[in-house]
Formats: C-alpha cells, sequence, structure tokens
C-alpha cells in the first residue's frame, strides 16, 4: 500500500476511529505521517481563513511533497 497521511482534530468524533486506523496500517507496514490538532472539530478546515486551517493545510502540502519525492514517504 502507498504511504498515508492522516489528519484528525482532537475533538473529532472519529479521533478514535483514526488512530484506530493509522494504528492499523503501521501494523501492516504501511509508513504513516499522522497528525492531530489540538482542540478541533471535525472538519475544522473548511474555514481556509483559520490559523489551524493554514497549518493543516502547509502540512498537507508538505506531506503530499514527501510522498511525491524521489525518495518518496
Amino acid at each position: 500500500m502507498p504511504p498515508a497521511c492522516i489528519a484528525t482534530g482532537s475533538l473529532d468524533l472519529f479521533f478514535d476511529e483514526n488512530l484506530d486506523y493509522a494504528r492499523r496500517l503501521v501494523a501492516a507496514g504501511v509508513p504513516v505521517d499522522l497528525h492531530s490538532y489540538a482542540g478541533a472539530i471535525h472538519a475544522f478546515n473548511a474555514i481556509p481563513d483559520a490559523a489551524l486551517s493554514q497549518r493543516f493545510n502547509g502540512g498537507l502540502l508538505a506531506a503530499a511533497a514527501a510522498m511525491t519525492g524521489p525518495t518518496g514517504f
């Protein structure tokens, strides 16, 4: 499987499921880049001008660049 980037808010209703998914991927040998955003709810990045959304977008772009770079993730 290709590398995975998982980003979740600490107050997301699916926080535990996201962490479980990340653990299962790691156990299967899949490289995982996991980010948890303190105090963030589900879909927190829907407000593009919020500082937290901008930080998320920067992390997402960095992860995408790392995954598609010459050596991968």
